[in-house]
């Protein structure tokens, strides 16, 4: 039975913030734009559930690199280049969830979520999504051979030690 190494818990938990930060923006956006406390209350939800999904694949990150660094296909530049730019969309993503946690805490009792506030959530979720894309694109350059960057994957490859 094959090793699971921190390399392979973070590619499996960095779809987190991949795919979780546009659909979470887009259900927000849907209840903005219509109206819907209950949708903008589970979307705030989600927002707090994806921040921590983001902490996890941002930590998840420093094992992955530990991990590879010592290979002779690691390039350092671009795992530097990955590494900021999971950073960026760690800490916005968390300011994100910060934010939508506030905001439920203050809408709760029966209030009202206060839509000004979903609204710079939103913004937040959106520029987060794109860092996140970003960050995903860099990454998949670290071990990818269709972007011309690393050789492809040989023999002595899969011997090597984790």
């Amino acid at each position: 039975m094959p090793t699971i190494t921190p390399a392979h818990v973070h590619i499996l938990v960095n779809h987190i913030p991949i795919i979780g930060l546009p659909l979470i923006a887009l259900l927000l956006l849907w209840g903005l734009a219509r109206r819907q406390d209950a949708v903008l209350r589970a979307a705030l939800l989600g927002t707090v559930l994806i921040a921590a999904g983001t902490w996890l694949t941002d930590f998840t990150g420093d094992g992955a690199k530990d991990d590879i660094r010592h290979l002779a296909w690691a390039n350092k530049e671009v795992i530097t280049a990955h590494e900021d730019a999971g950073d960026r969309a760690n800490i916005l993503a968390i300011i994100a969830g910060v934010a939508a946690l506030g905001t439920l805490v203050l809408a709760r009792g029966g209030r009202p979520v206060r839509r000004p506030v979903a609204t710079g959530v939103l913004g937040l979720l959106v520029v987060s999504a794109a860092l996140a894309g970003w960050a995903g694109w860099q990454g998949g350059k670290i071990r990818h051979a269709e972007f011309g960057l690393t050789p492809p994957p040989t023999a002595a490859d899969s011997t090597a030690p984790h």
